[in-house]
This record gives structure tokens, C-alpha cells and sequence, in this order.
């Protein structure tokens, strides 16, 4: 039987007391003090090391065996020459020979040395439950250490190697853990020239002063230029992250990368020495240049270095990186496309420059107040350049801005312009106890022919005073593209909008263009307002459904979440539908609206019923209690956009090219699936009388589930017993506000039955798929690059192949997988061999 850590311990400590009352310790080649415990570990066979200084411990000697990972182990030594026979706690910076305060923060040790038939060994217990990846026992002319694959937390038989017939006295022993910081880094071979490609943009004037009101204009300039700078110049580059995954600090000292004898420090944007926090990284870059042109074509290696003080918790890490460098001669780049927003948007050629591009902007006050600062970009090189201009708009008497919310819905108008009306007959539905009655429901739809169709955007806009003074609204526009809104806010202006209350305007607007996405708000203020307008913009939901004349639509009918009605309806004759329902008191008591719609046009019909049962003698009624708890799956869509330099090559004999390509991976957009609901139902029976349950029944919104009891119905539910069952609704759309479990009961039954509601909640997704995926990228089946991939920030895959005459002549593929959805993308080239 193997005892409990804390039972180890306990008799370890309990021995050592005994052991101590002798007055001395006891020696070891007493025969009647041999301890019959094991003299060989429960888990390893110890690896010898014959040369020890006193100072080894479990790390060198691991990295001395070339022991995976070993470099990353944290050492912590223990002097045991004056250690007596039995169980000792190590908890105590001053219980180690070094890096006393780390230890004792990772490390809390009992160990007992006991004398086993073969000699001295020691068994040892991890008290705070941190697993041990080495052990380093020393006599006095040798060392044994136990790797412990997997990491384990106590150990017993662990001794020195054999000194004469029996195992040598332990002189010191150490306990390694892994505790390191890890790195990764990239090595991406570039080069620049022959030209040298500069931009300037400049603005006048710098500073636009203006009214409250006003506006004034802008005047930008951006300047292209080149020069010749003969050979160029080959260079190394990359990111690297540097993390901390322990549960303590690494105080790093430096950080550097070696590429083939070439030293540079890593740009962390942090000073060095630095402490990096537990659970925290770094993301440095770095360029090495210098590299030769006869480097060129080979492979080159690269060492990223973590270096941290002897002090640190957490121990440094090293990183290692090859790759082909191989930078074909650029091409001659005598031609650049100049970009600055939607301004400008041209080429610049060399024979042609200096490229000077002009264009003029307008800001208004106080909308546009602060720092125009938008970049001017060489997309071929991707430099960059401002002007930053300041609008500084006059001081007013404001005391705040309003805020503006606007909402937007497109629709598709075709020339038929359908209405649905429906009506209840009863209205008012009266029924004595255990009755019940039926409702005729008459639905109408007809349609009439406009003659045109074309696009609406409705919606609403809300204006919002959060400030602590009274706004002075006199006007509000809303435009999509250069069609102006209809705009109805319930009241002529001016408006008053209170401090802390807000406006809501409806608007509509006919005939828009399909393409735009947006909507703009502008709200103008009168000029005694102490509280300033704003504009804001609103994105348009466009309606999934395509654009159709609609000569005939479908009509449709729920009852209880059953289709009762799915019928045609052609717009040159009115169509009429019929269709009951029935109710029972007291189940059915309450007011019900039951809803006809025209899915192509989402129009939709309601009719009131109000169910009034006349009061009964129940004896009490179950109580019903019902939680359902939801679930759901997104899985995200990416896309490739992948190219390459040429389409095709033009090879000499002999000669070897090489093709860049460049592939982005997007993450797109996401879909919702496999909505569910699912969570106990209680039934309880509080009354002295028996209950006779006819049905448990559940859904949410118009979806129907199921609930499981265990037993079937109608089921005799005794007094003051109760019913434990679950429930289950699939195949819902996410947008369900609340579940609702039913249980009837029959009609003579003296306890009534009833309903219970439960609020869904459907927060984030339960599961994720294809959130992070890795990215493959192969050229005629050899790869070129792999690495992984957020949805969130997408990736870019730089890589290249070398093509040589004539032996790669004809098509070649280049594949880009994204690996999980098995989605790809393929980029061919020609290569053409002249003279073969």
C-alpha cells in the first residue's frame, strides 16, 4: 500500500525524532540499523557522471548527457554531508547552497536518508505538489542522475554511486525544474536598391484657425522622387516573441540574434535589463545588414539568444533558425504607385520624376477640430510620409456635444405592394372550469401594382444629451450617398433634448443606390445652444432576401410553434384564409397573439386573443421550476488572396530565376449553428392531493423540444412527491428571448398544472472552429512556409522558389492550404526555356 504524501511525511518527520533521542546518528554499517526499503528508484535508473566538481548539480550534468531540455532546468543544491539518518524538511532560502530565495520560492522539500540494504539512499516527497524533472545525487568521487520522464513529485531508493561494495555517502543532492522563458523568431532574407525611392508631403497651411462654424481648405503637395544607388544592398530581418509562461518573473539581461557571425540586439521596445512579467511576452524586431553577395544562394543559420541574471526565477532560452538566403537581383523598380487615401492614387516613373501630385480638402468646426494626419504611401516599398495639418476651431461657449445613434435597414420595393390583415372571432373567449373552446382565425392579403421598384432605407436615428444643460436641436438631415432623407422626430424645430434624455427620429429613404453601406447623420444645433451638434455614420443591414417583382407570395401560420397555414396568394385576386384554435381553461388563461406573416416581404399580421376562465375550486397547483442553459458553434471563414512576381518566365539555358509570392489570409466573416437549450425541469406536487399530468411540454419562441422524464404520461404525480426530468430544444435560431415548459394535467384533476419561464441568455459561442488555423504554403509539392493563424489579425506569407532552365520548364504550382477547413488557393507560372 503506498501512503499518502502528507502520511510520508508525517512518519519521516516522526522517525527522525525517534532516531535523534539516541543521542548520535546512527552509523550505517551497524547491521541492525538497515532500513529494507528500496535501495533502486520507483522510476529511473540513474546515468552516471564520473567527474563531478562540487559544485555540479542536475543542470550540468544534463546538458553534460545532452538531456532534452535540460539548459532550461532551474538547480537547487543541498549540502546533506552532515545530514543524520531521517526525515528533514527544506523550505528555507538558507536551506540551499545557491540562489537561495529561488529555490525556496519553487521548491518545499521533505526528505528522509535512510540506510538500505545496499548503502546510503534517500527517499523524497515534493511538498507543494511542483513535479521534478532531475535529480542529481554526489558522493565523494562520483555522481548519479535520474531523469524523470514523465515529471514525478517523490521518489524513494535514490543514492550515489557505488563506493567499495556499497553505495557511496550522499554529499550533496540537487533538484532540478524546468522553469524557462520560450522564443520563436522568423528569418526573412531581403535586399534594397539599385534605386532609392523617397517621398515628402507637405500641406499649406499647417495651421487652420476658424470659427465655431466655419470651414476652410487645404492645400496638400506629395513630392516623389528617386536616385541611383548603385549595388545593393542584402539584409536579414524578422519578428521575434519572447514569453513567459511560468508562474514567476525572468529578469532579463539582453536579448540578441546571431546570423553566420553577424550580431544585432532585438528591438523589444523596452529597456534592457527587464522584468518580464509571469504570463506576459514581448514582441521585438530586428535587421542585421552586411551580408555579401557570395553569401548569396546559401544557407545561413541563425541563434536567438535570452540571456537573464543569475538572480532570475525564470531561466533565459535560446532559439535556433535556418534558411536558404537567397535574394534574387531586384527588379528594377523604376516605377512606384503613389497612395494618399482617396485622393491619390497613380504611378510615379523613374525617367519621369520628380511625381508632384495636388489636391485640396475642406474641414468644417467644430466637427473636424484636431490633427490631420493621413499618410502619403509608396505601396512598391511601402514608405510613407505626412504633413500633419491642425484645425483649430474658436473657442465657444459650449458646454458639451451631443451624441448620435443611427440605425439602418435596406429593403428590395418591387412593383407589388402586398398587405396582410387578420382578425379573431371570438375576441373574448369565456369558459367555465375543465372547458374549453375554439377561435376562428381569418387571415386577408391582397397586393396592388406600383408600376416601380427600387431600394428603401428605414431605420431611426437617436440623439442623445449627456451633458448637464438643455441642447437647442434645429435641425437633423440624414443622407445615404446623395439621396436626403425624410426625417420625422414627433415635433417642429426647434427641439429641446433635455439634460439626460434623448430624441428619437424615424426616416425613410426611397430610391438609393444598393452599393452604399453607409448612412450619415448630421445634427445642427441653433446658435443660443449651449451644447454643440455632431455628425455620425450608421451601417446599413441589407435584407438577405433577393430582389423579386413579387407577383405571388407564400402566407404563412403558427399555432404553438406548429405551421397551420402555407398557402400561395397572386396578387391579381384577394386571398382569404380560415384556420382554428383551440383553448381550455385553466391551462389557457391569458391573452394570446397569433401571428400570420409574408416571408418574402416580412410583413406579418396579429390577432388578440383573451382567454377568460371562470374561477375553479383547484386544491392547489404544482409547482413547475426550469432553467435552460444554451450552447452554440461559430465556425469563422477565411479567404486567400495569393500571387505571385511573374505569370511567366523567360529562361535562358542554364540560367536559374527566382519567383516571389505573397499570399494574405483573411479571416472573413463567421456563422452561428447548432443553437440548443438544454437544462432540468422540476415538477413538485406541494398540495395534500394527487395530480394527474396529462403532458410536460417545452419550447422557445415558436420551436418545439422535448423534455424527458423518465417515465411516460399521463403519469398519477402523489402528494408531496415531486418529478426530476430534462429538457431539450434543438434547431433554434439564437434569437429566442426565453424558454417556456408546460405541464397540463387532466381536466378532473384537483391540483392544477402550469407554466414556468426562463429567460435564454445566448452570450459568446460554446464552441469555436477554424478561429486558429496554420497556413501551409508549398511550391510543386515542397514546402515553402508553414506558421499559424488568427481569425482575429489574419497573416502574410512571404516565400520563394527558384526556377532553372531547362529542367523546370513548363507550369508551376504554388499551393496556399489553410489546413483545418481544408480550404486552398493555387498560383501558377510559365516557365518558357528559350532554345530547348
Amino acid at each position: 500500500m503506498t501512503l499518502p504524501k502528507h502520511a510520508r511525511t508525517t512518519l519521516a518527520l516522526l522517525t527522525a525524532m525517534l532516531l535523534s533521542t539516541g543521542g548520535c546518528s546512527p552509523a550505517f554499517d551497524d547491521p541492525d540499523t538497515t532500513d529494507h526499503r528500496r535501495s533502486e528508484s520507483l522510476h529511473q535508473t540513474p546515468a552516471l557522471i564520473d567527474t563531478p566538481t562540487q559544485t555540479t548539480t542536475c543542470r550540468d550534468a544534463g546538458v553534460e548527457l545532452g538531456v532534452l531540455r535540460s539548459e532550461r532546468w532551474v538547480a537547487c543544491q543541498l549540502d546533506l554531508s552532515h545530514l543524520s539518518t531521517g526525515g528533514h524538511t527544506f523550505t528555507q532560502s538558507s536551506d540551499f547552497l545557491a540562489n537561495g530565495e529561488v529555490c525556496a520560492e519553487l521548491l518545499d522539500l521533505s526528505l528522509e536518508l535512510y540506510p538500505s540494504a545496499q548503502g546510503p539512499a534517500l527517499a523524497w516527497t515534493s511538498l507543494n505538489d511542483r513535479n521534478i524533472d532531475a535529480l542529481f545525487i554526489q558522493g565523494a568521487n562520483a555522481g548519479n542522475l535520474y531523469t524523470y520522464r514523465p515529471t514525478v513529485d517523490s521518489d524513494e531508493g535514490v543514492h550515489a554511486p557505488p563506493d567499495g561494495a556499497s553505495w557511496a555517502d550522499i554529499d550533496n543532492v540537487s533538484f532540478c525544474v524546468e522553469r524557462a522563458l520560450t522564443a520563436h523568431f522568423s528569418l526573412v532574407p531581403g535586399s534594397v536598391g539599385p534605386y532609392d525611392w523617397h517621398i515628402k508631403k507637405v500641406a499649406a497651411p499647417e495651421l487652420l484657425e476658424l470659427g465655431p462654424d466655419a470651414s476652410g481648405e487645404v492645400d496638400y503637395k506629395v513630392i516623389v522622387s528617386a536616385t541611383d544607388i548603385g549595388p545593393r544592398e542584402i539584409f536579414v530581418e524578422g519578428v521575434a516573441y519572447i514569453t513567459n509562461t511560468t508562474a514567476a518573473d525572468a529578469h532579463i539581461e539582453s536579448a540578441t540574434i546571431e546570423v553566420e557571425g553577424l550580431v544585432g540586439e532585438l528591438d523589444c521596445d523596452v529597456n534592457f535589463p527587464h522584468a518580464l512579467q509571469s504570463q506576459s511576452g514581448l514582441e521585438c524586431t530586428y535587421l542585421l545588414t552586411g551580408f555579401g553577395e557570395s553569401q548569396n544562394e546559401s544557407i545561413i543559420n541563425a541563434l536567438l539568444t535570452i540571456e537573464v541574471s543569475d538572480e532570475s526565477p525564470t531561466r533565459g532560452a535560446r532559439a535556433t533558425q535556418s534558411t536558404l538566403l537567397s535574394v534574387p537581383p531586384l527588379d528594377a523598380l523604376d516605377r512606384v504607385i503613389v497612395r494618399d487615401g482617396d485622393d491619390i492614387r497613380a504611378p510615379c516613373p523613374f525617367d519621369a520624376q520628380p511625381c508632384i501630385f495636388e489636391y485640396t480638402r475642406t474641414f468644417e468646426c467644430p466637427f473636424d477640430q484636431g490633427i490631420d494626419a493621413r499618410e502619403a504611401r509608396l505601396t512598391d516599398t511601402d514608405q510613407t510620409a505626412r504633413a500633419p495639418v491642425k484645425i483649430d476651431c474658436a473657442e465657444t461657449d459650449l458646454q458639451g456635444q451631443l451624441l448620435v445613434q443611427t440605425f439602418a435597414d435596406a429593403s428590395f420595393h418591387g412593383a407589388y405592394v402586398w398587405t396582410i390583415e387578420k382578425s379573431a372571432n371570438p375576441a373574448l373567449l369565456e369558459l367555465g372550469p375543465n372547458a374549453s373552446g375554439e377561435v376562428t382565425y381569418t387571415l386577408n392579403v391582397s397586393a396592388r401594382d406600383t408600376g416601380e421598384s427600387y431600394y428603401v432605407v428605414e431605420g431611426f436615428v437617436r440623439v442623445l444629451n449627456l451633458t448637464e444643460f438643455d441642447a437647442e436641436m434645429a435641425d437633423i438631415s440624414v443622407m445615404v450617398g446623395q439621396r436626403e432623407a425624410i426625417v420625422d422626430c414627433d415635433a417642429p424645430f426647434p427641439i429641446t433634448i433635455f439634460a439626460g434624455a434623448n430624441r428619437v427620429c424615424a426616416y425613410t429613404i426611397e430610391d438609393i443606390d444598393p452599393t452604399e453601406t453607409a448612412v450619415e447623420t448630421r445634427v445642427e444645433v441653433t446658435p443660443t445652444s449651449v451644447v454643440g451638434g455632431v455628425i455620425g455614420q450608421g451601417d446599413i443591414s441589407y435584407d438577405s432576401r433577393p430582389p423579386e417583382s413579387l407577383e405571388t407570395v407564400q402566407v404563412r401560420a403558427l399555432v404553438d410553434g406548429i405551421e397551420v397555414l402555407d398557402e400561395p396568394c397572386h396578387w391579381q385576386q384577394p386571398c382569404t384564409f380560415e384556420y382554428t384554435r383551440t383553448f381550455s381553461c385553466p391551462l389557457d388563461e391569458g391573452a394570446y397573439f397569433d401571428s400570420a406573416y409574408l416571408p418574402a416581404t416580412g410583413q406579418s399580421a396579429d390577432a388578440r386573443i383573451d382567454v377568460v376562465c371562470e374561477d375553479a375550486e383547484p386544491q392547489g397547483e404544482l409547482r413547475i421550476q426550469s432553467a435552460a442553459l444554451t450552447s452554440y458553434t461559430r465556425t469563422y471563414r477565411w479567404t486567400i488572396d495569393a500571387t505571385a512576381r511573374h505569370e511567366q518566365l523567360l529562361l535562358q539555358p542554364g540560367q536559374t530565376t527566382r519567383v516571389d509570392y505573397l499570399a494574405i489570409i483573411t479571416g472573413q466573416d463567421h456563422v452561428d449553428s447548432n443553437h440548443l437549450a438544454q437544462g432540468p425541469v422540476y415538477i413538485t406536487n406541494p398540495t395534500e392531493f394527487d395530480a394527474l399530468i396529462e403532458s410536460v411540454t417545452t419550447r422557445a419562441g415558436d420551436t418545439p423540444g422535448s423534455v424527458d422524464c423518465g417515465l411516460s404520461f399521463p403519469y398519477l404525480l402523489q402528494a408531496g412527491r415531486g418529478l426530476e426530468c430534462t429538457q431539450t430544444i434543438s434547431n433554434l435560431s439564437g434569437n429566442e428571448p426565453r424558454s417556456e415548459v408546460l405541464v397540463k394535467v387532466d381536466p378532473t384533476s384537483e391540483v392544477l398544472g402550469g407554466v414556468s419561464r426562463w429567460n435564454l441568455d445566448w452570450g459568446p459561442p460554446t464552441t469555436h472552429l477554424f478561429r486558429d488555423v496554420t497556413v501551409r504554403a508549398e511550391v510543386e509539392g515542397v514546402r515553402k512556409i508553414e506558421q499559424n493563424c488568427s481569425w482575429d489579425s489574419g497573416c502574410t506569407l512571404q516565400y520563394s522558389a527558384s526556377f532553372r532552365s531547362p529542367h523546370d520548364e513548363g507550369p508551376q504550382v504554388s499551393t496556399i492550404t489553410i489546413v483545418e477547413p481544408g480550404l486552398e488557393q493555387r498560383v501558377s507560372i510559365d516557365v518558357v526555356c528559350k532554345g530547348h
